[in-house]
């Protein structure tokens, strides 16, 4: 018979994982608890004339969560999808949704990854939940971040991406934003770098594309980012440079962007330039592992030693 007590179990869902669920004793009391608890969310949500996800608490994301998990492992993903879909049914994409949305929103992400290894559900099924998902929350990088995770939903998702975000005068855009945030190019970037390797060219030109957004003009992660694969990759080194001037210029304060250029560039970088570069950290009164002062010293100490041996007999 079934041992738990509905006070009991509403603290053991809410600590459950799948395998525990699949364990439990009575999947028909299991599954009529969850239905009531489902149908007491909708008519609150009706009698406010409100989705579902906007009234549901943390403990009912919880819930729902369980229930969708368990019913991927006993139903398939065609049923635990319809479940998580009738629960954002009626919600608007927002750039700061409601929690339990946002909760649902990555959780519909998670069962495309589960169904994926079940081998349940269709490649259309996956690709149009997911789409649903970076739709209703563009902004949460977990969203994205599991819609980017496989190579079979990438390039799609990929599509979705640039009509929400970069598509010029977009129908798709739900809202008025300035841009993703460096978070979410990082994930676009991150997941771009590990499936499309080779293509280092298009990597460059998504960074491109962040650092000309207003909410990432100044984030020393891309700028660094973009300087790190631009001294790797680029055949012409003068481009670095570039960059290197372009980065400083925005975000003069980022040490690792000094440091970075001076280590990596200085075999590149003129006589001239690199006092330059040595001089505007003085200026800017920057101080990474030594004083500017002491490196200027040993600038002018190693140009002595080089017109030395210059000038010794035999040269």
């Amino acid at each position: 018979g079934w041992s738990y007590r509905k006070q009991d179990f509403a603290f053991e869902f809410h600590r459950a994982n799948l395998k525990q669920v699949v364990q439990l004793q009575s999947h028909s009391c299991m599954e009529a608890y969850f239905d009531e608890r489902i149908e007491k969310l909708t008519n609150l949500a009706q009698s406010r004339s409100l989705p579902v996800a906007s009234v549901m608490s943390p403990i009912d994301s919880s819930m729902i969560a369980t229930y969708s998990l368990y019913l991927l492992s006993q139903e398939g993903f065609q049923v635990a999808d319809g479940l998580l879909s009738f629960i954002v049914d009626g919600c608007k994409a927002s750039s700061t949704p409601p929690p339990a949305l946002e909760s649902v929103a990555v959780l519909r992400s998670v069962i495309v990854g589960a169904a994926r290894k079940l081998a349940s559900g269709s490649l259309v099924q996956h690709l149009e939940a997911l789409e649903s998902s970076c739709r209703l929350c563009p902004c949460c990088p977990s969203v994205w971040r599991a819609a980017f995770a496989s190579p079979l939903t990438f390039r799609r998702m990929y599509r979705i991406w640039i009509s929400v975000w970069e598509a010029p005068l977009s129908c798709d855009k739900p809202f008025s934003l300035p841009g993703p945030s460096p978070t979410l190019w990082l994930t676009l970037f991150t997941a771009f770098q590990r499936l499309e390797q080779s293509a280092w060219k298009r990597v460059l030109s998504i960074l491109e594309r962040a650092l000309k957004s207003p909410s990432c003009a100044q984030s020393g992660v891309l700028w660094g980012l973009l300087l790190r694969l631009s001294v790797d990759y680029t055949e012409d080194k003068r481009s670095a440079i570039s960059v290197f001037y372009r980065a400083v210029e925005a975000c003069p304060w980022a040490k690792h962007l000094w440091s970075t250029g001076i280590r990596e560039l200085s075999s590149v970088l003129q006589g001239q330039e690199l006092r330059d570069v040595v001089g505007l950290m003085k200026e800017k009164e920057l101080r990474l592992t030594a004083e500017v002062e002491e490196a200027q010293l040993e600038l002018e100490l190693a140009e002595q030693a080089q017109t030395a041996d210059m000038a010794a007999p035999g040269n």
